[in-house]
């Protein structure tokens, strides 16, 4: 009979043998390659560590080009915007001008207004001048060259023959009247010298001029680049990298050497090492090697720099690094490697011994648990098996294995158990697929479906019953018709591809109808699982109801930032316009404080005063768009300012310009307080009831109603209020509507499709979304071809209404020679303060600027000060309060603006000063603020 070999003897011999054979093997070459792979460390390590210093300084001269190249494309786009903005300045001054003046005064008298105004103008230390001529060539205004002025220039050429008078001309008669002209020109200071200069101008019909202004293009250049040498001089990088400039001609603008010419310098070989960084940066950028010459606070080692060039500039740029630096790396490098090998020699040999060690042990201890475990197998299948099948022993070739062959005639018996278990398991899958939180189907190659999940039937409605194929859910589903066989089709193509590429079917998105006649948005996934398709439905309708919502709230946001930024520049112009009006609307007072009530001038004056007020409004409103309501807040119930409307001259015109309207009341009488601007509030009312009146055409119907209202959830258009009481005000007309498009663009500023003239100056609607805003309110739209609803929520307040400030006396308001100092950047402004303050019979001192008020305040006290809070340049109204108490601690001081409350206005309110008065302000509203912080 055959005997058979011992498993286990054979594992033990061949485990040994192969560990030892593997050990030597993989020992051997792995000591040999990192052998190998230091000693190729060692003859490249000086040129990768220099390559890499190379790409060091080579970045920082790219990324020094890049800024540089940066800020040279911006030249000519600042110059153009910069001579642009100054001609529609000078355009906008002689229009306001022009306006103001040509009903009362002869078009001559104007004309010189506009050439003074314009003359006395000049900015960047006097180089910038306006120009003006008309259309036949004569020169009107010239402050470079006043011997122009009355002569024809039509003719007048400059250094290259180009007649650019007549191009000025030309531009003004194209369309639309303006645009740039560029020729050569001389400075007030050069006469002789001819520079490039471009020109900004504009035709003025009112009188037949051509209105401009120009700048030099090397002014503009010379201002860039010595912004780039500062900037480039902070540059700083590793231990003692910097980054240099300087021109072909060898002058050092930035670096150790900045001012000297270094053409000639050479290093200790004679090198002439600029001329060479010259010549590497022409040829497109390069690598000079050098031992640096002998400079301040520069050790004389050798050096590898790199150049490039800016071409049109002339300038190479460039930086380096020391060489003997690299080399005492590179040796700790080499020698660091050299005992990096040896102690991996050894680790290696001792690692390896243990591993020896350790396999002949595991060799060993696996035998033995080897032939453990068949023991514990033999014993199972013999105590398990209850029906035998025979296996011939002879056939078996390993001695372990023989008793496993007697177990194995005995497994048949655990067929009728593993058949029970099976079915045990096919329960639990339906089990788990029916409990699943997704819809689920599964179908066969043929598209047949034979199982759909309790979440799929939930949702679509469908049975199993109902859905015998796919065939029938696209028949059954598809809410349109004429897409059905294009569906079926996508279907039929995608699964066709997916069997023949053997991937899974990419997502199928879809709409569906279920049994109650919804429709779903799902998409649909699958996976092949052997002849098998497992279905997944993805329900996405909710998810794009969400997103429908958050892009509405977007749009919404959108609007808001684009009514700000549009807000911003309002604000802008409106400050400057205020500063313009303080004369118009402050020296008729004074004028009327002066003449007798019979004189016939006053009729006049007042004429001019009220005309003032009237620009002042409009300012008020630009200030309002702008978001900076510069207006004290006052608990006053809205139905009382409904009423003072129906009183008003504004209420009395809109009734003669639209006599078919018919206004109507409907106030809720118990109606809460709010906290508001007066002011802003009243003009909103009737700004709404305007437009309102403006969208009838014919007779109509206006109601304005309030009511109560408490918010303790989102509103549709407003979802960002917060929760609690508010009072709407509801305006209601019954006219043509507003049409969609113009809908999303009402609130903007200037954005109107009504009469101008009659109608305004397309800011009604804008200053009511500002002063909506600033009150923490919202406002609603509704419109159709039936009529329109404005709705207003403003924040109601549970406290009383104050009373009323009386108009005091003028002798109420009188000083007692207090002594008062003027603080302000503007001349006419400090006049009109000085003139107003010496009525009232105080004292008074003038300064413009804070650093003159500290200068005086050091040698002087004062009861007051009448701050301005906008001085540019130099500190504005904060910082020079913030430096005055810190000398004279409890200053009692008085703030003016012709902007608004700015945080700024806030910060100084709560050092000290007393209260805050709006530019431009009455011969009341002073001598009121002034007594006030006297007194307090």
């Amino acid at each position: 009979m055959h005997k058979p070999k011992s498993l286990i003897q054979i594992i033990r011999l061949s485990m040994i043998g192969l560990s030892v054979l593997l050990i030597v093997a993989f020992g051997s070459l792995w000591i040999y390659e990192k052998v190998k792979e230091t000693q190729g460390q060692y003859t490249t390590i000086r040129d990768e560590y220099i390559a890499e210093q190379k790409d060091a300084i080579k970045g920082q001269v790219d990324h020094a080009i890049a800024y540089i190249q940066q800020k040279k494309s911006l030249t000519d786009t600042q110059l153009r915007a910069s001579v642009k903005s100054r001609t529609e300045e000078a355009y906008q001054t002689a229009l306001y001008i022009y306006e103001h003046n040509r009903q009362s005064k002869p078009l001559a008298e104007i004309k010189q207004m506009v050439h003074d105004a314009l003359y006395s103008a000049s900015w960047d230390d006097g180089r910038g001048y306006y120009f003006a001529l008309d259309m036949q060539g004569t020169g009107i205004i010239n402050r470079n060259r006043p011997d122009h002025e009355g002569q024809n220039l039509i003719n007048l050429k400059d250094d290259q023959g180009t007649l650019f008078m007549q191009d000025f001309i030309a531009m003004a008669k194209s369309q639309p009247g303006e645009g740039f002209c560029s020729y050569n020109w001389s400075k007030p200071e050069s006469p002789d010298v001819h520079l490039r200069k471009i020109s900004y101008v504009k035709y003025f019909a009112p009188f037949d001029w051509v209105i401009g202004n120009g700048k030099y293009l090397l002014d503009e250049e010379k201002e860039i680049q010595q912004e780039i040498l500062q900037r480039v001089e902070t540059i700083r990088y590793g231990t003692d990298g910097y980054i240099f400039i300087g021109r072909w001609d060898g002058l050092t603008l930035s670096g150790p050497s900045k001012g000297k010419n270094m053409i000639d310098i050479t290093d200790a070989k004679g090198l002439k090492i600029v001329q060479e960084l010259i010549a590497k940066a022409k040829a497109g950028g390069g690598f000079v090697n050098y031992v640096m010459p002998k400079l301040e606070n520069k050790r004389m080692a050798p050096k590898i720099s790199y150049a490039a060039a800016i071409t049109d500039w002339q300038w190479y740029v460039g930086t380096g690094v020391y060489v003997d630096a690299i080399e005492k790396i590179i040796l700790a490098k080499q020698q660091a490697l050299t005992k990096s090998v040896k102690d991996f020699v050894v680790k290696s040999l001792l690692t390896l011994l243990f591993f020896f060690l350790f396999s002949a042990i595991l060799v060993f201890y696996l035998s033995r648990k080897i032939k453990c475990n068949l023991d514990a197998f033999s014993s199972f299948f013999n105590q398990s098996a209850d029906k035998a099948f025979p296996i011939v022993e002879e056939k078996i070739a390993f001695s372990e294995f023989h008793s496993l062959a007697i177990a194995a005639n005995r497994m048949a018996a655990e067929r009728h158990q593993a058949w029970l278990s099976l079915e045990e398991s096919e329960r639990r899958f339906h089990q788990v697929f029916d409990a699943a939180h997704i819809p689920l189907a599964i179908t066969d190659r043929n598209d047949h479906i034979h199982l759909l999940n309790r979440k799929f039937i939930d949702l679509f409605g469908y049975s199993q019953e109902a859905l015998p194929d796919m065939a029938h859910w696209w028949e059954l589903t598809c809410p349109v018709d004429d897409s059905l066989e294009m569906l079926s089709l996508k279907w039929r193509d995608a699964t066709a591809d997916s069997l023949k590429s053997g991937k899974p079917l990419e997502e199928f998105s879809a709409r569906v109808t279920c049994t109650d006649g919804s429709i779903r948005s799902i998409v649909m996934g699958s996976s092949l699982v052997g002849t098998w398709w497992l279905l997944s439905f993805q329900d996405l309708t909710e998810q794009e109801k969400a997103e429908e919502e958050k892009r509405l709230l977007e749009e919404k946001l959108a609007q808001a930032q684009k009514m700000k930024a549009i807000g911003l520049l309002a604000g802008g112009v409106a400050h400057d316009l205020n500063n313009i009006l303080s004369g118009i609307v402050s020296y008729p007072e004074l004028l009327l404080m002066q003449l007798t009530p019979d004189s016939p001038l006053r009729k006049h004056v007042e004429a001019i005063r009220e005309s003032g007020k009237q620009a002042a409004e409009v300012v008020a409103d630009l200030l309002t768009v702008a978001r900076g309501i510069a207006a004290t807040r006052e608990i006053v119930n809205l139905n009382t300012l409904i009423t003072d409307f129906f009183v008003s001259p504004e209420y009395l015109r809109i009734r003669s310009l639209y006599p078919g309207v018919h206004l109507i009341s409907e106030l809720e009488p118990t109606l809460l307080n709010i906290s508001c601007s007066t002011i802003h509030i009243k003009k909103s009312i009737m700004n709404l009831v305007l437009n309102a009146a403006e969208a009838i055409d014919g007779s109509g119907t206006i109601i304005i109603s309030t009511i109560n209202c408490y918010v303790d959830r989102p509103i549709a258009q407003n979802q960002y209020l917060k929760m609690g009481e508010y009072v709407l005000l509801s305006v209601k007309d019954n006219g043509s509507g507003i049409s969609e498009n113009d809908l999303e663009r009402i609130f903007e500023p200037f954005y109107t499709k009504k009469v101008m003239g009659k109608s305004g100056t397309g800011l009604g609607l804008s200053v009511v979304w500002s002063s909506v805003q600033d009150h923490g309110g919202a406002i609603n739209v509704d419109s159709s071809d039936q009529g329109t609803v404005f709705t207003l929520y403003l924040p109601a307040t549970r406290e009383n209404v104050e009373q009323r400030e009386q108009i005091a006396d003028i002798n109420e308001l009188r000083g007692n020679g207090e002594q008062i100092l003027v603080i302000d950047d503007e001349k006419q402004q400090r006049e009109i303060s000085s003139s107003y303050l010496t009525a009232l019979d105080y004292k008074v001192g003038i300064v413009d600027s804070g650093e003159q008020a500290l200068e005086y305040l050091k040698t002087h006290t004062v009861d007051l000060i009448l701050l301005d809070m906008i001085m540019d340049p130099g500190m504005n109204g904060r910082q020079t309060y913030e430096h005055i108490i810190n000398i004279h601690p409890g200053q009692k001081a008085v703030i003016a603006s012709g902007f608004s409350e700015t945080e700024e206005v806030k910060k100084t309110l709560a050092l000290g000063a007393s209260n805050f008065i709006k530019k431009p302000y009455t011969f009341q509203q002073i001598g009121k603020a002034i007594l006030k912080a006297l007194k307090n």
